[in-house]
């Protein structure tokens, strides 16, 4: 009998699933690890299953593009890579934009930041958060300006949540301002197209090496066709990842 793909691990303590993916050493350097660990943010065995192909196929795409080193994004692209966080931030809170109080108090916290001439450092986490979604490797220099852009949007998104708490749904203005963000040349999309590498194409691999049972090949196919669905592509890359 096959053996199954590789399955998320239950932190001992919290109980919470994770991805666990070993960088391979010549790329270590590079990455700045050792060892992906991400939390899938579920206790559920189940749920962590279902996350589990899209965000290893986030690392695969990460490992992929260090292998060639960071990439350099026109300023074009910058904006539109920081379009792509608010627009997703907004569409994930203003349905419950929450208390306005706290939103000024995170206005308060940035605002000191910026006062401190920390601004970049505020939103770093973000910007993290949202290179890793995307599966982008970018130069130091684009990382700063990305940095910046991303403060002054999460000014603007605090404060249009706090509009979404008292009522107001008009819609935002600033996202007419954001051009259409298309995976830089170098990067993972880019590689992706060259190479006509798709998740169907890795799936088949893998089922002609480990030859699984027909059940399993029945429940990674499922779920790999929800995946395709919810990205809009085939491509093994996390491009268009929501």
């Amino acid at each position: 009998m096959g053996q199954g793909m590789p399955e998320p691990f239950k932190h001992r303590k919290s109980g919470v699933y994770y991805y666990r993916r070993v960088v391979p050493a010549p790329l270590r350097a590079t990455i700045g690890r050792g060892e992906y660990r991400i939390s899938l943010g579920t206790n559920d065995l189940a749920e962590a299953k279902r996350k589990y192909p899209a965000k290893a196929a986030e690392v695969d795409a990460m490992l992929a593009q260090a292998a060639g080193g960071p990439v350099i994004l026109t300023p074009q692209q910058i904006v539109a890579l920081a379009g792509l966080w608010y627009r997703r931030e907004l569409e994930d809170n203003e349905a419950s934009p929450g208390d306005p109080e706290d939103r000024d108090r995170e206005l308060d916290i940035l605002q000191a930041a910026d006062e401190r001439g920390e601004a970049r450092e505020a939103v770093a986490g973000d910007v993290g958060e949202l290179l890793e979604r995307e599966g982008l490797l970018i130069e130091a220099g684009c990382r700063a300006e990305l940095e910046r852009r991303i403060f002054w949007l999460k000014v603007n998104l605090l404060n249009t949540l706090k509009q979404r708490a008292g009522g107001d749904y008009s819609p935002d203005p600033k996202l007419t301002t954001f051009p259409a963000w298309k995976a830089p040349s170098g990067a993972p999309g880019a590689k992706a197209k060259a190479s006509g590498t798709t998740f169907s194409s890795l799936f088949d691999a893998w089922k002609a090496e480990r030859n699984p049972p027909a059940r399993t090949v029945y429940e990674w196919e499922r779920m790999l066709n929800q995946l395709k669905e919810h990205v809009g592509h085939d491509a093994h890359h996390p491009r268009h990842v929501q």
